[in-house]
């Protein structure tokens, strides 16, 4: 008879995963108040695979949150879902462009869709994770505050209640976008953020600009002197002069000449549509 020191001996030697069966009990099974709009369906795909008890996931449309059992060890999901994980749990979400987003612990992450201008990422609690990202994505962390940065790995803790460890391992610099404060990081840097109950979320500090309306659920953002000249059909229309701008649904768009643009609402695309953006200029 095999005795149970060997058994677990064996397990470590081959590389065997923390999965139990069947699963502990309890667990979250709804997302903190507030969060309810960073639930849009979108077209971005990633892959979570569970290395450990327990992780759920909520997707986009869905009221209930489903637990992965011990033989779901991968799921495919779409921006707009939520993971959640246990005291215990381990989750790993693998992005199509080589990004990696990894949970240990209590943690409440949601996969955004960078095709709305949402971080590609956010997480909303946590208690140890880790993200490795490509150039130009963004990544929100609990408070609000926006990481950007190209490579990584940046390792996250929360070291007390009110206080989040970043921690920057990567090669290159990074940016950290605080309320109205732009923090270049370096790597090696080392910092200590406070969660404030009003958040930490990057404000627009260019006066000349204003937010007017959005596209679907993303904010539209208007440059000096630019005109909405209509919604209908789903779509939201301007006339721009040559040199003015907008920004919406991750892009910037700035007219040559005197042009009319029409951008359609993405939050009602299908998912399966690959789309980055959508806009149509006429002369």
């Amino acid at each position: 008879m095999i005795k149970p020191t060997y058994l677990l001996v064996l397990c470590i030697l081959a590389g065997c995963n923390a999965h139990r069966f069947p699963s502990p009990m309890g667990g979250p099974e709804e997302l903190p108040p507030g969060f309810t709009d960073m639930l849009l369906e979108g077209p971005e795909e990633a892959l979570l695979v569970r290395h450990a008890d327990t992780v759920h996931v909520k997707r986009a449309g869905q009221t209930s949150v489903h637990r992965l059992h011990f033989y779901d060890r991968q799921a495919r999901i779409h921006a707009g879902a939520a993971v959640l994980t246990d005291a215990g749990g381990r989750a790993e979400l693998i992005f199509p462009g080589g990004s990696v987003a990894r949970m240990h612990g209590n943690g409440i992450l949601v996969v955004g869709s960078p095709s709305r201008g949402e971080p590609f990422v956010s997480f909303l609690q946590l208690e140890r994770a880790s993200v490795e990202m490509e150039d130009g994505e963004v990544v929100r962390l609990p408070g609000g505050s926006h990481l950007m940065g190209d490579g990584g790995p940046f390792y996250l803790e929360k070291v007390s209640r009110e206080v989040l460890e970043l921690r920057h391992r990567g090669y290159t610099r990074a940016v950290l976008a605080f309320g109205t404060k732009r923090i270049v990081l370096t790597p090696g840097d080392v910092l200590h953020l406070p969660l404030l109950p009003s958040g930490s979320a990057p404000q627009m500090i260019d006066p000349d600009h204003k937010v007017s309306g959005s596209v679907g659920a993303v904010p539209l953002v208007l440059g000096p002197g630019v005109v909405l000249s209509g919604e209908f059909d789903g779509h939201v229309q301007f006339d721009l002069l040559s040199g003015q701008g907008l920004s919406t649904l991750g892009v910037q768009v700035v007219a040559v000449n005197d042009q009319h643009l029409r951008l359609s609402d993405l939050a009602h695309v299908s998912s399966e549509a690959k789309l980055a953006a959508s806009a149509e200029v006429t002369e």
